[in-house]
């Protein structure tokens, strides 16, 4: 019976290779275009994570203009834009 649960399963099988995933966030202050912070993960890790993770590297007072993916943002940075969600 293993034989053939094994074929089976090779006939639905894409081939597709698991990925290791590497996500980097780098603030920038926005006249300057000096590079402020620079974090980074190995694993799969939401946006707004990893902002919450280094929130301490960005002033509470600053502007910030940050993607959709940050839709809470406002809870921390009063100062924040991201672009209007569409319906």
């Amino acid at each position: 019976m293993a034989a053939q649960h094994t074929e089976k399963k090779e006939k639905i099988y894409s081939g597709k290779q698991k990925a290791h995933t590497f996500k980097v966030q780098a603030i920038i202050h926005y006249k300057t275009r000096k590079i402020l912070s620079l974090c980074m993960c190995k694993n799969a890790v939401h946006d707004f994570e990893l902002l919450k993770r280094n929130q301490h590297l960005i002033p509470k007072a600053s502007f910030v203009l940050a993607d959709k993916s940050y839709q809470r943002i406002y809870a921390i940075y009063e100062k924040s834009l991201i672009p209007i969600k569409a319906k």
